[in-house]
């Protein structure tokens, strides 16, 4: 596939890379398409009360979020084994899930979690309202 014969992306950035290798153009191609076609992860809610807010989190391999901020305090327990990678202001971290184990989380930090895992990853988060 000659992705530097597509109109659009030729266009985008022959302006300002027209001393730019074709395959320099085609990688940054590449990385345009990659960043906009990244899967979300699945929320669904499960319990929504007074009180807590239950929500079941999959994560197929490589998919996101997308950066958001939780308003509570809140608890994650993984149903899967896996490795998640979070991104926030102040830095990357990775956390390994284990089934079962749970953690907390302060409310107010914006981060962005992404499956870093060739499987997917399944978790429940809980919200203390």
């Amino acid at each position: 596939m000659r992705i530097s014969r597509n109109f659009w992306i030729h266009t985008k950035y022959r302006s300002r890379s027209h001393h730019v290798s074709n395959q320099a153009l085609q990688n940054k191609a590449r990385f345009a398409i990659t960043r906009t076609f990244i899967e979300k992860a699945v929320a669904t809610i499960q319990v929504e009360s007074d009180r807590v807010r239950i929500r079941e989190w999959r994560f197929a391999p490589a998919s996101e979020t997308g950066w958001h901020r939780h308003e509570h305090d809140f608890v994650v327990v993984p149903q899967t084994n896996g490795r998640l990678c979070l991104n926030a202001n102040n830095g990357e971290s990775y956390v390994d899930l284990i089934a079962g184990n749970a953690y907390t989380r302060s409310a107010g930090v914006e981060h962005n979690v992404t499956n870093a895992s060739e499987h997917e990853v399944v978790l429940l988060e809980i919200d203390l309202l």
